[in-house]
């Protein structure tokens, strides 16, 4: 421990600091330009973050020339404990040259936790204040901490400050700020529909075309060129030293292949000539990410060059280059082809299969694993879930650059898919767990569980839908707006759910995003759109799993119906009857630590408050949970009811009978009829919402409720 010692005696003696409240920090001058290091997310207490962090500042602290400082900017832990900052001090300790100085600033995660406070904590292990506005080597650096809320105003008045006195006391000096969260609408990973930016400090910042700020948070890679950029100023996005992540809406959803290998941070110089000079380094390879980036001087933003840009030219597939296809099955086939090259990156490749009977093809979107660097593969294979049985196809292929520069296609020769026959004797399994369905009155479970639904503080419109025959819920896109079912009792549904189930949804996305039903928070299961892409998250072995890469439209329902088998370690998605992908899993699901949670949501995401999160905006006829993971065959079954249920002819008669004439006649009957018309109505009401029921079945009903004079 002397060594991390020194290190913290070092930044005691700099920054002289006192107590908890934002703070002016002060170092001697150094000899020489500064030149500082950049990393974020290191987040101890996930599995891998001590070989990785430690990896990672072994590689970085030993490049020349040597650094003179290091910033971590925010998530330094998964939850914020005591026992995390140990870890952290103890890899610190052990890879840091004693006379570097680290300042630290808390991220969201590192106030996670409940039975502890999480400041108190970092300000306790850490030694540091929540702010801090440094001055080293001749020129000025501000650190912004979150707060348990976000960021709040005596943060807002730190950074505003701070900027004030450097631009006074370093005229013509870039100014260099450091927040988890980047600026919103600026860096990659801060856009709108990416979610991880915020506009708190975008007013003040603007005023400010020197500064040069810093932030992680989004986990995304840094070899993507987005992730620099200059508006109103520099923003620069420093990557994740534990993990990748990418955005939202593409097939392979926000962990695409390798993302546990990517680790990343920056290395930062001052040049002689004003200029300021960044290196990418992949600290999982130990390799530089090229080109540099250079910040040019004047910095006064009449030199920004990373503005405006449009990605110029095209990506280019190798001459001659044609997908192959094999693998060809009832309802996928394998496509592989050779990498396009572009003059900056290949962000993704789309994917089209065009059926040769005109009818609407499927799409996929398959990343080019750029973020891999030099272990990037010179070709790519995706099986291609979605396809109709015994359809002839072709498959035609885009490179896709950052700014959705779009190659010449590659088409594929043609081919035949395989034909389905379900074997006859499987016949449409019966959700015990639960099997909630919507009528006038709200909510009801048909399962034998016979759960209770709570609504939200605003219930949903439910309406009859004629397209589909059946009675379903319009959800809004607001937390307020859910039913909750409670499994924290339900000892069915909790030992089910670690070992085997399926859980199946017919709905209608009005929009992309939300999570129709799902009880995640921190472990759990649900299921959650990535765009319009719905997929399975599952909490297996200590992280999210996503299945399912098939995406849909907002135009008609789609039958959608997700498995887990630990035993066979699987996950699978079927939409409309069809496979829609599947993941092979090791370990168990587990659910959130925090009973709170422990509740499914239909119309959006359970959380530890009485709202909901990520909520959905869309339609929902029924949602069920099953206690095993249903076959093909008998998914084939559940969405065969759904055709069969548009194709009755007598379910308007039906709906008339129990919205109006049966309550018409109960309220004018004798006890004894009154009685008998009740037991009938209820009796209505669950061949109504049973998906198996016939025509023959409301026939009968009908015709049976006209005899009661």
């Amino acid at each position: 421990m002397k060594k991390f010692l020194s290190v913290f005696i070092l930044l005691i003696v700099t920054i002289c600091y006192v107590s908890a409240d934002a703070t002016t920090s002060v170092s001697p001058s150094g000899s020489g330009l500064p030149r500082f290091i950049v990393i974020s997310d290191i987040h101890f207490g996930s599995s891998d973050a001590k070989t990785k962090v430690a990896k990672a500042l072994q590689g970085l602290a030993s490049k020349t020339p040597r650094a003179d400082a290091i910033f971590v900017v925010g998530d330094l832990t998964d939850y914020g404990r005591k026992s995390q900052y140990d870890d952290l001090k103890e890899i610190f300790s052990a890879h840091v040259p004693g006379n570097i100085p680290v300042y630290f600033m808390m991220g969201n995660h590192d106030h996670f936790v409940r039975d502890e406070n999480g400041e108190d904590n970092y300000l306790a292990e850490l030694g540091q204040p929540l702010h801090q506005y440094i001055h080293m080597q001749g020129y000025p650096f501000i650190t912004i901490s979150m707060s348990r809320s976000g960021y709040d105003q005596r943060g807002m008045d730190f950074l505003t400050s701070s900027l004030a006195d450097a631009a006074a006391k370093y005229p013509g000096k870039p100014i260099f700020v450091f927040t988890h969260v980047g600026v919103i609408n600026t860096v990659y990973g801060t856009g709108e529909k990416e979610g991880w930016g915020t506009g708190f400090f975008e007013q003040v910042l603007n005023q400010y075309p020197q500064a040069v700020v810093f932030s992680g948070h989004s986990h995304y890679p840094l070899g993507d060129p987005r992730s620099i950029h200059q508006g109103r100023f520099t923003s620069i996005n420093d990557g994740s030293t534990t993990y990748g992540e990418i955005e939202t809406g593409f097939s392979e959803g926000i962990h695409p292949p390798g993302y546990r290998n990517v680790t990343e941070g920056v290395i930062v110089s001052l040049k002689e000539n004003g200029d300021v000079e960044i290196e990418r380094w992949d600290t999982y390879r130990n390799e530089e990410i090229l080109p540099q980036w250079t910040i040019k001087a004047p910095h006064d933003g009449t030199a920004f060059t990373f503005k405006n840009r449009t990605g110029d030219k095209s990506p280019q597939f190798p001459a001659g280059e044609k997908p192959a296809v094999t693998g060809v099955e009832t309802n996928e086939c394998v496509v592989s082809f050779a990498q396009a090259k572009d003059d900056e990156v290949v962000h993704h490749y789309l994917i089209e299969a065009t059926p040769a009977d005109g009818n609407t093809g499927i799409s996929a979107t398959v990343f080019s694993q750029f973020y891999l660097n030099s272990n990037m593969p010179g070709s790519l294979s995706y099986k291609m879930p979605g396809l109709r049985s015994g359809t002839a196809y072709t498959v035609s292929i885009k490179a896709v650059d950052s700014y959705n520069n779009q190659s010449t296609p590659v088409v594929s020769d043609r081919f035949t898919t395989l034909v389905y026959e379900p074997d006859p004797s499987v016949a449409a399994p019966v959700s015990r767990l639960f099997d909630v369905t919507f009528n006038p009155e709200g909510a009801a479970d048909q399962s034998v569980q016979n759960n209770s639904l709570v609504p939200g503080a605003f219930q949903p419109v439910i309406s009859f839908d004629p397209s589909i025959n059946s009675y379903m819920a319009t959800f809004t896109g607001s937390g307020k707006c859910h039913y909750k079912l409670w499994y924290r009792d339900n000892a069915a549904i909790k030992s089910v759910l670690p070992e085997s189930f399926s859980l199946e949804i017919y709905y209608r996305p009005a929009a992309q995003g939300g999570c129709p039903v799902s009880a995640q928070e921190s472990g759990g299961v649900g299921v959650e759109q990535s765009g319009f892409v719905p997929q399975l998250w599952a909490y297996i072995d200590g992280g999210y799993k996503q299945t399912g890469y098939v995406p849909i439209s907002s135009a008609q329902f789609y039958h959608v119906v997700f498995t887990y088998d630990q035993t066979k370690g699987l996950t699978a998605a079927y939409i409309d009857g069809a496979p829609a992908g599947k993941n092979q899993v090791k370990g168990k699901l587990s659910f959130p630590s925090d009973e709170r949670a422990h509740w499914f949501g239909i119309g959006g995401d359970a959380s530890t408050s009485d709202e909901a999160q990520f909520a959905f905006k869309g339609d929902i006829a029924y949602t069920r949970l099953y206690d095993h993971a249903v076959s093909r065959d008998e998914v084939f079954r559940l969405f065969e009811q759904t055709l069969n249920r548009k194709k009755l002819t007598n379910v308007d008669e039906l709906v008339r009978l129990l919205t109006v004439d049966i309550p018409q006649k109960i309220d004018a009957s004798n006890r004894k009829k009154k009685a008998l018309l009740k037991e009938k109505y209820a009796e209505g009401w669950r061949i109504l919402s049973d998906y198996s029921s016939t025509q023959d079945d409301i026939e009968h009903y009908i015709a049976n409720v006209r005899k009661i004079r």
